[in-house]
């Protein structure tokens, strides 16, 4: 009998041993609503992504960004979805791999500062002495292009009469329209509701450049990424109804070359002189433009030039932007760059030919 017992045992072990081995792989949401309406709107993607990879996926929330950070920076195997800044943050004190980013619904990819539909405020110059709330400190819409599109204006932080944090883009929206604060800066899309209804009004605007994404730690095994990764990019023409849940984030899904948030990282270490290198960097070569552009409008400008040259060297190429010429010019002396737009003075200098230029 006790036999018969044990070879069942064994039996039942080697049953149960596939279900064992199976690594239950965490999703974690950003607390940018309820967990309720986050649960119901990615539901169906994570349900299709466990079909897909037949391991179970659980989806997490935070109560807050503080919980958010801590949490995306555990060292297990995870997929996050990550605003940029979030990203940039992350992605500097953890090895994270970009699996695929969220194209947005029209407006989505427009910062805009807006005011009160009955305030004398007209344009940016005239935010000089007044109140500005920031919105989402973990996307680039609220937080990093407003800061942008003042510091163009000329107008420092210090000469706003407060610069407030409003935590979320709806807190922001509202105090703006229940007149606490002067101005604020969201993405359109999240701002149309008060711009239909005519309670609000803009002022500005910008392109934001790369959006939110989703990346995975470097605990997740490379062929489940590349599962997942496809499983994103093929999501509209798969599974319709998992990408119509997520509409009000994004339209499908798009890859993500190395070098794509150069230009954020620039911009953030403009304003916050800070540089957030990668922990993971993936192979790409680098397209030196001088500072007489703002990292936007560089990598809108030269974006024709990036692609062509990806064409001709088959590489990924990263558009580089230093904090000053000074900068620029040791970068090019040092090799830091595969291309380097310079001018004919800047070549000179390159060359050492011309030393008085850099003092």
């Amino acid at each position: 009998m006790r036999s018969r017992l044990f070879f069942l045992g064994i039996c039942l072990n080697l049953l149960l041993w596939p279900l064992q081995g199976q690594a239950e792989l965490r999703f974690l949401l950003p607390p940018v609503s309820s967990p309720a309406v986050m649960f119901a709107a990615f539901e169906p993607l994570a349900t299709h992504l466990q079909k897909t990879l037949g391991d179970p996926i659980r989806l997490s929330f935070s109560a807050d960004l503080h919980q958010f950070y801590l949490k995306a920076r555990e060292k297990r195997a995870q997929i996050v979805l990550l605003c940029p800044i979030a990203y940039l943050k992350i992605a500097h004190s953890n090895p994270y791999i970009p699996l695929a980013g969220l194209v947005p619904p029209p407006g989505g990819n427009e910062s805009v500062i807006v005011v009160r539909n009955d305030s004398p405020i007209q344009t940016v110059l005239q935010l000089r002495g007044k109140s500005f709330i920031l919105g989402n400190p973990a996307c680039a819409a609220s937080a990093l292009v407003p800061l942008s599109l003042l510091d163009a204006a000329g107008i420092k932080r210090q000469e706003l009469s407060e610069l407030g944090q409003g935590g979320s883009d709806s807190n922001a929206l509202m105090d703006v329209a229940a007149r606490f604060y002067d101005a604020t800066a969201v993405a359109e899309n999240i701002a149309e509701p008060y711009l239909r209804a005519g309670t609000l009004r803009v002022i500005a605007r910008s392109t934001v450049g790369p959006g939110d994404l989703i990346a995975a730690s470097e605990s997740v095994p490379a062929p489940q990424r590349a599962a997942i990764r496809r499983a994103l990019l093929d999501l509209a023409q798969q599974d319709p109804k998992a990408m119509a849940a997520i509409h009000a984030l994004a339209t499908h899904f798009t890859p993500v070359p190395p070098g794509t948030y150069g230009p954020l990282r620039s911009l953030y270490a403009d304003l916050y002189g800070e540089e957030l290198t990668p922990k993971l960097q993936r192979p790409r070569w680098r397209l030196g433009i001088p500072p007489a552009f703002s990292p936007l409008t560089a990598a809108r400008l030269f974006q024709p030039l990036r692609l062509a040259l990806e064409k001709a060297t088959g590489k990924a190429i990263e558009i580089a932007l230093p904090r000053n010429e000074r900068q620029y010019l040791q970068q090019v002396r040092a090799g830091k760059y595969q291309f380097a737009l310079l001018s004919p003075l800047m070549t000179q200098a390159a060359r050492g030919k011309c030393g008085d230029w850099q003092r």
